[in-house]
């Protein structure tokens, strides 16, 4: 029931930007819709990873699969791993084989990080005092078609509100094809 909502909320979200939208695959870990427009489309894998290592390998072979389409996509939301120890406040050090894991992955998929602008760490454990963690557990990923394409894209963490993890806001800007000089400014 949950993974039925889960879905049914990012479709609803992505409907409201692209008029045509196509579920291409999904798992327990991941669901990849193929956005169109006039302005051309695009894939949006949204994650939702498992918290146990063994578990994240399934998704990093799905994503692996899915870098093979030739065209912009991007990959977001919650991959309950960081990529370096120094993307958390407090806490235990993180398992440094499950943050190189990580890391292939992204190399391997060809992916890029779209750095978020303001806020960096995008979940808190919710503890007081010196018990309280932070860490960069959700982010964006963007492969060279989707740099190239939305090259003016941002990303923003919104406030956290009833959850642990801060929502993500991808703004997607196309990029305008020029014809001609552009005008000139003083």
């Amino acid at each position: 029931m949950l993974r039925r909502k889960w879905k049914g909320w990012y479709a609803k979200m992505a409907l409201q930007y692209y008029p045509m939208l196509e579920v291409v695959g999904s798992s327990n870990q991941c669901l990849t819709v193929l956005l169109s427009a006039d302005g051309g489309s695009l894939l949006a894998t949204f994650v939702y990873a498992k918290c146990s290592q063994l578990e994240r390998r399934v998704l990093w072979e799905q994503l692996h699969g899915i870098s093979a389409f030739n065209m912009p996509w991007v990959v977001l939301c919650d991959f309950n791993t960081i990529r370096y120890d120094t993307k958390r406040v407090g806490g235990r050090p993180r398992n440094s084989s499950s943050m190189a894991e990580f890391n292939e992955c992204i190399s391997r998929c060809g992916l890029l990080d779209l750095r978020f602008q303001g806020r960096q760490l995008s979940w808190c454990n919710g503890h007081q005092g010196l018990a309280r963690s932070w860490a960069k557990l959700d982010r964006v990923l963007i492969n060279n078609e989707f740099a190239v394409k939305y090259g003016d894209s941002k990303a923003l963490l919104l406030k956290r509100i009833s959850s642990d993890h801060s929502p993500i806001l991808l703004q997607v800007v196309v990029e305008m094809e020029r014809y001609g000089l552009a005008p000139f400014r003083f």
